[in-house]
């Protein structure tokens, strides 16, 4: 049995497979920067201690681990790359230098992926750290996108500590409940900066997430339940560093409830100091969703193809048109998508006799394609004061 206790993990892939199928051969290296495996450059000023002297020199694969991940993590953040299609999309909370970001990021590009990379980063030196590292390993502005705040269950503000040595202090937790006073002391007396807190949804911009990662200190549990509609909708694989072990079960015990399947488990490590756990290293959990992981949920479709609809019917020129709300009459695959049959009504008044006259369509079209139901609605909505369709000028 190995030693090492990164080596005590739990999967249901090939996970070290994973990580040297992903392993650049022949890497050049850096004289300014250390160079991992995957061809990432990481400037050594940012870890102090750590990095000193590592200057020109290309590290080897990560098995067990390197000086900040380990099998389980590197793993599932490589499968995320795997599991993407056309473009790979990354969303990490608490990205502190970009680690993920650039990491996955590199990986992806690699693929020949489309690259959406969106960081939140508390303090301000660290965000400072993701551009500049983001921008020393290729990455065009187009391609991320770095938010100084931090992740919460929903809008608000949070205290951070200002920290003067952002290369040693890494970990730093924010202070979500606030009390006014809490804000004012901040203000006056320093030591800490209001920041504005992000849900998930704000985050994500309506975009599916290949990878949510998350590193929060101590926060994942609550920031998991509370955002865990938009994650369900949203998110295809999700990365979470935890802490302590009472958060690790919290958390199963919840997503297993929620219907979403455990790909990747290392328990946090800790040491026993005076009969109290002290941890060393975080855990690891990979989750991926087995209902809809490429898609934002039926409701949330649904949902919004209501809205366009009634905006697009209420919009057409004199005419007063009210949009039942379409119903889902038959659901079905075809070629590998999902199609769904709307129903919904449009109704046109006549002003001159104040009759009305509805109007009801049906038609097949993919669940994904709101779009496409909304040209189809806008080529059947306009009507004449008789109540029949109005010729369309040739475009």
């Amino acid at each position: 049995m190995p030693e090492s206790p990164f080596y005590h993990y739990n999967a249901s892939f090939d996970a070290i497979g994973t990580i040297q199928r992903h392993a650049v051969p022949d890497l050049k290296p850096d004289p300014d920067y250390l160079t991992n495996f995957l061809g990432v450059k990481i400037a050594t000023r940012y870890f102090p201690g750590i990095l000193d002297g590592k200057e020109g020199v290309v590290e080897p694969i990560p098995i067990p681990a390197n000086w900040h991940a380990d099998i389980a993590e590197w793993a599932y953040a490589l499968r995320a790359v795997d599991m993407a299609q056309n473009r790979f999309c990354i969303v990490e909370l608490g990205c502190g230098w970009g680690c993920w970001l650039n990491n996955t990021g590199a990986a992806a590009r690699r693929r020949g992926l489309a690259l959406e990379l969106t960081g939140i980063e508390g303090d301000k030196g660290h965000v400072g750290f993701a551009l500049e590292s983001l921008e020393a390993n290729g990455f065009s502005s187009d391609q991320f996108r770095i938010v100084h705040g931090v992740a919460a269950p929903k809008r608000a503000k949070a205290l951070f500590p200002l920290v003067d040595n952002p290369a040693v202090v890494w970990g730093s937790e924010p202070i979500f409940a606030a009390t006014p006073e809490q804000m004012r002391k901040a203000e006056r007396k320093g030591g800490y900066q209001i920041l504005d807190a992000y849900p998930l949804s704000d985050l994500s911009r309506g975009q599916r997430i290949d990878l949510l990662h998350i590193d929060i200190q101590g926060g994942e549990a609550d920031f998991v339940k509370a955002n865990f509609d938009d994650i369900d909708s949203y998110v295809s694989r999700m990365l979470i560093g935890t802490q302590p072990r009472v958060i690790e079960g919290d958390i199963i015990q919840f997503m297993l409830d929620k219907g979403w399947e455990l790909e990747m488990d290392r328990p946090c490590i800790f040491q026993l100091v005076d009969g109290r756990p002290l941890i060393a290293v975080d855990g690891v959990q990979g989750w991926t969703n087995r209902k809809t992981p490429h898609e934002p949920s039926l409701a949330r479709k649904r949902s919004t193809m209501i809205r366009k609809c009634r905006s697009a019917l209420q919009k057409a020129r004199g005419i007063l048109f009210v949009v039942d709300k379409p119903s889902i009459t038959s659901r079905t695959e075809m070629a590998g998508s999902t199609w769904i049959k709307m129903r919904w009504a449009a109704v046109s008044t006549d002003h001159s006799s104040g009759l009305t006259r509805p109007r009801y369509w049906r038609r097949w079209t993919r669940q994904a394609a709101g779009q496409e139901m909304l040209r189809s609605v806008r080529r059947a909505a306009p009507l004449d004061r008789r109540g029949e369709r109005r010729r369309e000028p040739n475009r």
